[in-house]
């Protein structure tokens, strides 16, 4: 008896297994079959009849239809004909063997299935007008290719020799990643900051804050209440930074620390990969994959924010904890306290972590009294309002933004666990709203849900998550923001752990082969999700959705619109140049972050400071009085304008207040 082509040719392929031909695996068959043969012709439609968007807004879909029909039976032919070329060329049509057959084709043609989702994906601003869309194709492809990828590996189809890479060249080509990622980060966060895309005062505080410590007022600055930034926040981690300030003193050596520090991210996680798959391809894949989230982009285009030095300090406490590096891990913990005072709360999750993976029950213990007793001991002693989310007048109200568990305006954290605990569908409906579920999906889709496996160890997301989903103020949900740092480390520490927990699971029945074929699979299906994601929500390519965070990124735009901001932002540099560098200064927003090396700045408000640097468009109401009053009596004298901005010295400046701030600060 002759053995068919698919049997002698072992030096290609070895052999396939082709299931029973049942009439219901024959019908599978001819089903998969047809899918292969119509998926092209979604592809071809779109790419014929692009820019349109017929299938996003259903325009004119009609009249369309009659060349998707065509397309569909010509893609059909075509690849029919291909089959029957190669069964015939095979041996199989006259053979018995047409069974066969078609099980090779749909193992060999099946990642055609995945064309019509490309076909959605790539369609114009599709990430704007139907994201859901957008993240279900990028899902689908993904699912698709991971079946794709188990199935070559598994029947070996098409085998490749993997060459292997050590250890050692795994971190180095990690390192040499995360480099070129966080200069290019670095590049399109300056540009960002030339072109004035900043839409709230972080950056000039910050700036501010790290001017007035690096001259000996800890945390000071005149752009918050009481003159310290510990109405708001207690980050004494901002120390560490002076050096780097002391090497430029302006606003861009806080974005590029603040670039290259958030990408560092991707070396403890690459670390982590390799302890937990032992694969130092597989974990230097992973590590890379993280640099492709939306999320991150957004933290580091997003001004600049203490929260986001958490990042990488988060992957490295729990690969600690799986080295067993208890005391290194304390000396971060430590650190990490530093950040920001409700890092604390955050970090609790690592502490619960230790106490329960770990089984390292004292440890978890210290590690949580060490964590809430610093959160005690800075609420009483050093932040001017003790309670948890600051109700008083002499802080700042965070309260504010959990408004929707907290509906009394006096309520504070204990409304907020009282409505928590007591109003169960309230708290469900909350927490799923349409751009919370977005959100979710932008953070956990690319990771194809894997972290839901690893069991016990989800307790790392239990605060970030209630953190997040709570929120009333839309910033804390936001890709394009910084809070994403609190929870996007958690979710790709526990990947690794996900992927083994499916792997070694009982309930599948695989050999030890098949096992590691299904974590390369899963991996190479993670890459290719998110390429699709970052692709459509993030900066790499120009898109609808990514924002920083409200308007879009500089290098978005056209190169003559690039040019002219980054004119605009010479002209106002030579404005700043004007004012004395001990001048007390009033600016509007854009210009705040450029004028914070100074011992006196603050928001405009036409008051006492001897300078006033502003925008005319953004001077209205009231501010818009005051100026036409100071006009009117001649106090303001013209020294330099461009465009819409004006800079003007006050002739009865500077008043008191700022005298006397400047006094203390030359203390």
């Amino acid at each position: 008896m002759i053995d068919s082509p698919l049997q002698q040719n072992n030096e290609n392929f070895n052999t396939i297994p082709t299931g029973d031909k049942t009439p219901r695996s024959l019908f599978l068959t001819l089903i998969l079959f047809s899918l292969i043969l119509v998926a092209p012709s979604g592809l071809i439609w779109i790419i014929s009849n692009y820019p349109s968007d017929h299938l996003l807004e259903n325009t004119s879909f009609a009249t369309a239809h009659p060349s998707l029909s065509k397309i569909t039976i010509y893609c059909a032919v075509f690849l029919c004909g291909i089959f029957f070329i190669h069964a015939y060329a095979q041996r199989m049509l006259f053979a018995g063997s047409i069974f066969e057959a078609l099980h090779y084709f749909n193992r060999r043609f099946f990642i055609l299935i995945t064309l019509p989702f490309v076909a959605l994906l790539v369609s114009p601003a599709i990430e704007s007008k139907r994201p859901n869309l957008a993240i279900f194709c990028a899902f689908a492809i993904a699912a698709l290719t991971t079946t794709y990828t188990y199935m070559n590996l598994h029947q070996k189809i098409r085998p490749r020799r993997v060459i292997p890479i050590s250890p050692q060249t795994g971190f180095i080509f990690t390192c040499l990643s995360t480099i070129g990622f966080a200069l290019l980060l670095n590049h399109f966060a300056t540009l960002n900051t030339k072109g004035l895309r900043f839409p709230s005062f972080d950056l000039a505080i910050y700036h501010n804050i790290i001017w007035h410590t690096f001259h000996g007022s800890f945390l000071g600055t005149t752009l918050m209440k009481g003159g310290t930034h510990m109405s708001a926040h207690f980050d004494p981690f901002l120390v560490t930074l002076i050096p780097f300030y002391a090497i430029r003193s302006d606003v861009f050596s806080l974005i590029t620390v603040q670039s290259f520090w958030i990408s560092l991210t991707a070396i403890p996680l690459y670390l982590l990969n390799l302890k937990i798959l032992k694969s130092p391809s597989l974990a230097t894949i992973l590590a890379l994959t993280f640099l492709l989230q939306p999320a991150l982009h957004g933290i580091g285009m997003y001004e600049f924010h203490s929260l986001a030095f958490i990042s990488p300090i988060l992957p490295l406490l729990i690969l600690l904890q799986e080295r067993k590096r208890f005391s290194l891990f304390f000396v971060f913990l430590l650190l990490s306290l530093t950040i920001r005072e409700d890092i604390a709360l955050i970090v609790i999750g690592t502490a619960v972590y230790c106490w329960d993976v770990h089984k390292q029950r004292l440890l978890g213990v210290l590690a949580i009294i060490l964590s809430l007793g610093y959160l005690l001991i800075v609420k009483l002693f050093f932040m001017p309002d003790p309670n948890l989310l600051m109700t008083g007048t002499n802080a700042y109200n965070y309260a504010s933004r959990f408004s929707g568990m907290i509906p009394t305006s006096s309520g504070g954290a204990l409304t907020f666990l009282t409505s928590l605990l007591t109003n169960t569908e309230f708290v469900i409906a909350h927490a799923f709203e349409n751009d919370k579920c977005l959100y979710l999906f932008l953070m956990f889709v690319p990771t194809l849900t894997t972290p839901f496996f690893v069991g016990r160890r989800l307790v790392l997301l239990i605060y970030p998550l209630l953190f997040i989903l709570l929120a009333t103020s839309t910033g804390h949900y936001s890709v394009h923001k910084q809070y994403s740092a609190i929870i996007l480390p958690y979710i790709w520490i526990l990947v690794p752990f996900g992927i083994i927990t499916i792997c070694t699971s009982t309930r599948i029945n695989l050999s030890t082969a098949s096992r590691e074929n299904i974590k390369r699979a899963l991996v190479t299906g993670i890459c290719i999700c998110s390429l699709g994601i970052t692709a459509r929500f993030g900066m790499f390519v120009p898109n609808t959705s990514f924002k920083s965070p409200l308007w879009t990124p500089v290098h978005f735009l056209s190169t003559d619109t690039q040019v002219q901001l980054i004119q605009n932002y010479t002209s106002l540099t030579e404005l700043i140049t004007k004012i004395p560098p001990t001048a007390t200064v009033e600016a509007t927003r854009f210009a705040l972050p450029f004028l914070a090396n100074r011992p006196y700045l603050q928001s405009l408000r036409f008051l006492e400071s001897e300078y006033l640097l502003f925008r005319k468009s953004e001077v209205r109401g009231s501010l818009l009085e005051r100026y036409n009053t100071m006009r009117a009596n001649k106090t303001l004298s013209l020294i330099g304008s461009f465009d819409d901005w004006f800079l003007f010295k006050n002739n009865n400046g500077p008043g008191p207040h700022a005298k006397e701030a400047i006094a203390v600060t030359n203390q």
